[in-house]
Protein backbone atom coordinates (compact mmCIF):
# COMPACT_ATOMS: atom_id res chain seq x y z
CA UNK A 1 0.00 0.00 0.00
CA UNK A 2 1.51 3.21 -1.31
CA UNK A 3 0.74 6.32 0.88
CA UNK A 4 0.64 9.99 -0.83
CA UNK A 5 2.26 12.75 0.63
CA UNK A 6 0.05 15.18 2.63
CA UNK A 7 -0.15 19.24 2.26
CA UNK A 8 -2.24 19.66 5.67
CA UNK A 9 -4.83 22.62 5.65
CA UNK A 10 -2.28 24.98 8.03
CA UNK A 11 0.69 24.72 5.53
CA UNK A 12 -2.08 25.51 2.87
CA UNK A 13 -3.61 28.32 4.39
CA UNK A 14 0.09 30.25 5.54
CA UNK A 15 1.23 29.62 1.84
CA UNK A 16 -2.13 31.72 1.00
CA UNK A 17 -1.51 34.34 3.78
CA UNK A 18 2.02 35.23 2.40
CA UNK A 19 0.08 35.42 -1.27
CA UNK A 20 -2.42 37.51 -0.27
CA UNK A 21 0.27 40.10 1.77
CA UNK A 22 2.50 39.97 -0.94
CA UNK A 23 -0.31 41.05 -3.41
CA UNK A 24 -1.61 43.84 -1.24
CA UNK A 25 2.20 44.83 -0.60
CA UNK A 26 2.86 45.08 -4.40
CA UNK A 27 0.36 48.25 -4.75
CA UNK A 28 3.12 50.46 -2.97
CA UNK A 29 6.26 48.25 -2.04
CA UNK A 30 8.41 45.80 -4.17
CA UNK A 31 8.28 42.73 -2.19
CA UNK A 32 10.49 40.14 -1.99
CA UNK A 33 10.13 36.73 -0.47
CA UNK A 34 12.89 34.55 1.14
CA UNK A 35 13.45 31.40 -0.29
CA UNK A 36 14.57 30.43 3.37
CA UNK A 37 12.54 31.46 6.17
CA UNK A 38 14.35 33.05 8.93
CA UNK A 39 11.38 34.33 10.43
CA UNK A 40 10.92 37.14 8.50
CA UNK A 41 9.08 36.16 4.85
CA UNK A 42 9.44 39.29 3.00
CA UNK A 43 12.27 42.06 2.24
CA UNK A 44 10.34 45.12 1.09
CA UNK A 45 11.55 48.56 -0.33
CA UNK A 46 8.89 51.01 -0.19
CA UNK A 47 8.33 52.70 -3.65
CA UNK A 48 7.83 56.40 -4.16
CA UNK A 49 7.71 58.02 -7.88
CA UNK A 50 7.81 54.54 -8.77
CA UNK A 51 11.33 54.00 -7.27
CA UNK A 52 12.70 51.80 -4.56
CA UNK A 53 13.62 54.16 -1.30
CA UNK A 54 12.83 52.49 2.23
CA UNK A 55 13.45 49.05 2.85
CA UNK A 56 10.91 47.01 5.74
CA UNK A 57 10.55 43.87 6.47
CA UNK A 58 7.37 41.41 6.63
CA UNK A 59 6.59 38.74 9.01
CA UNK A 60 3.22 36.72 7.31
CA UNK A 61 0.87 34.85 8.90
CA UNK A 62 -2.47 33.25 7.78
CA UNK A 63 -5.24 32.55 10.49
CA UNK A 64 -8.53 31.28 10.63
CA UNK A 65 -9.40 32.59 13.71
CA UNK A 66 -9.49 36.44 14.05
CA UNK A 67 -12.20 37.48 16.39
CA UNK A 68 -11.94 40.87 18.01
CA UNK A 69 -8.08 39.96 18.14
CA UNK A 70 -5.29 37.35 16.88
CA UNK A 71 -2.67 35.82 19.36
CA UNK A 72 0.33 33.84 18.77
CA UNK A 73 3.38 32.71 20.65
CA UNK A 74 6.36 34.19 19.19
CA UNK A 75 9.64 32.52 20.21
CA UNK A 76 11.83 35.00 21.83
CA UNK A 77 15.09 34.61 19.33
CA UNK A 78 12.41 35.18 16.73
CA UNK A 79 11.97 38.45 18.29
CA UNK A 80 15.43 39.26 18.44
CA UNK A 81 16.66 38.73 15.65
CA UNK A 82 13.44 41.15 14.40
CA UNK A 83 14.64 43.82 16.56
CA UNK A 84 18.17 43.05 15.36
CA UNK A 85 17.17 43.69 11.98
CA UNK A 86 18.23 47.36 10.16
CA UNK A 87 14.91 48.64 9.01
CA UNK A 88 11.73 48.06 10.59
CA UNK A 89 10.02 44.57 10.54
CA UNK A 90 5.59 44.26 10.29
CA UNK A 91 3.96 41.58 11.35
CA UNK A 92 0.68 40.89 9.14
CA UNK A 93 -2.42 37.83 9.76
CA UNK A 94 -4.47 37.40 6.70
CA UNK A 95 -7.79 36.84 8.12
CA UNK A 96 -8.54 34.08 5.90
CA UNK A 97 -12.61 33.79 6.02
CA UNK A 98 -12.87 37.43 6.62
CA UNK A 99 -10.42 37.82 3.48
CA UNK A 100 -8.91 40.99 5.82
CA UNK A 101 -5.24 41.35 6.41
CA UNK A 102 -4.42 42.80 9.53
CA UNK A 103 -0.98 44.58 10.26
CA UNK A 104 0.76 46.03 13.77
CA UNK A 105 4.71 47.76 13.91
CA UNK A 106 7.50 45.59 15.99
CA UNK A 107 9.05 48.96 16.15
CA UNK A 108 6.27 50.17 18.09
CA UNK A 109 6.52 47.22 20.70
CA UNK A 110 10.00 47.33 21.15
CA UNK A 111 10.70 48.42 24.39
CA UNK A 112 7.89 46.33 25.64
CA UNK A 113 9.07 43.15 23.88
CA UNK A 114 12.86 43.54 25.33
CA UNK A 115 11.20 43.69 28.40
CA UNK A 116 9.17 40.52 28.28
CA UNK A 117 12.71 38.90 26.36
CA UNK A 118 14.28 39.55 29.47
CA UNK A 119 12.19 39.45 32.25
CA UNK A 120 10.38 36.19 31.31
CA UNK A 121 11.33 32.68 31.91
CA UNK A 122 9.21 31.45 28.95
CA UNK A 123 11.18 30.89 25.54
CA UNK A 124 8.67 32.79 23.93
CA UNK A 125 6.14 35.75 24.08
CA UNK A 126 2.59 35.86 23.13
CA UNK A 127 1.54 38.94 21.06
CA UNK A 128 -1.89 40.05 19.69
CA UNK A 129 -2.85 41.99 17.18
CA UNK A 130 -6.44 43.83 17.20
CA UNK A 131 -8.20 44.55 13.66
CA UNK A 132 -7.12 48.55 14.10
CA UNK A 133 -4.75 48.19 11.31
CA UNK A 134 -5.63 46.85 7.86
CA UNK A 135 -3.53 46.40 4.78
CA UNK A 136 -6.36 47.49 2.11
CA UNK A 137 -6.23 46.19 -1.79
CA UNK A 138 -5.64 48.84 -4.32
CA UNK A 139 -3.75 51.65 -4.93
CA UNK A 140 -3.72 54.74 -2.46
CA UNK A 141 -5.60 52.83 0.05
CA UNK A 142 -2.97 51.96 2.40
CA UNK A 143 -1.33 55.72 3.35
CA UNK A 144 -1.51 54.90 7.34
CA UNK A 145 0.57 51.99 6.82
CA UNK A 146 3.27 54.11 4.54
CA UNK A 147 3.49 56.85 6.83
CA UNK A 148 4.35 54.16 9.69
CA UNK A 149 7.22 52.73 7.45
CA UNK A 150 8.68 55.89 7.26
CA UNK A 151 8.22 56.78 10.91
CA UNK A 152 9.25 53.15 12.11
CA UNK A 153 12.44 53.95 9.55
CA UNK A 154 13.19 57.36 11.82
CA UNK A 155 13.11 55.34 14.91
CA UNK A 156 15.30 52.39 14.10
CA UNK A 157 18.06 54.73 12.85
CA UNK A 158 17.18 56.34 16.10
CA UNK A 159 18.05 53.42 18.51
CA UNK A 160 20.56 51.78 15.82
CA UNK A 161 22.57 55.75 16.53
Amino acid sequence: MTTKPRIPWTTRLGTIGEAQVKARLAYFSNPTKYEIDPGIDFYCELLENDSPSLPFYIQAKGTEHFDDKWGQSIPKSTLVYWLQQPSPVFLLVYDEPQGICHWMSVEQLRYRLIEQIFTTDAATVYLTMDRSNVLEQGRDRNQGFIERIKEDTALVQLFRG
